[in-house]
């Protein structure tokens, strides 16, 4: 599948996510209604793996993968930093959280 090309001007939504001591800024862009990319910027030494993810979410949502699908692979994962109750347990799983949240439109 060919990868749909974004427009210069894009919408999205930004969520502030503790995970233990990291905090992070995630951004889901969206395209008619749609999460087309997410950008993230963390603190604590994490901002490589949370690029990692958020370019191959990207690159996922830009070849036609659900964003429903990409978040439900990154949900629930457990390792280093671990957030506490009510936080979510890994980096991926703040992901995740922050795309079920811009599909169902609640703040995270």
């Amino acid at each position: 599948m060919n990868r749909i090309r974004l427009p210069t001007t894009r919408k999205g939504v930004t969520h502030k996510v503790r995970v233990g001591a990291c905090s992070m800024y995630l951004t889901a862009n969206t395209k008619d209604g749609a999460i087309m990319e997410v950008f993230g910027k963390a603190d604590e030494g994490h901002q490589a793996e949370i690029d990692g993810l958020c370019i191959l979410a990207s690159l996922a949502l830009q070849h036609g993968c659900p964003a429903a699908t990409i978040a439900r692979h990154l949900r629930h994962r457990r390792y280093p930093p671990h957030g506490i109750a009510g936080q979510p347990c890994s980096l991926s799983d703040a992901l995740g959280m922050v795309l079920d949240g811009t599909i169902k439109g609640e703040a995270v």
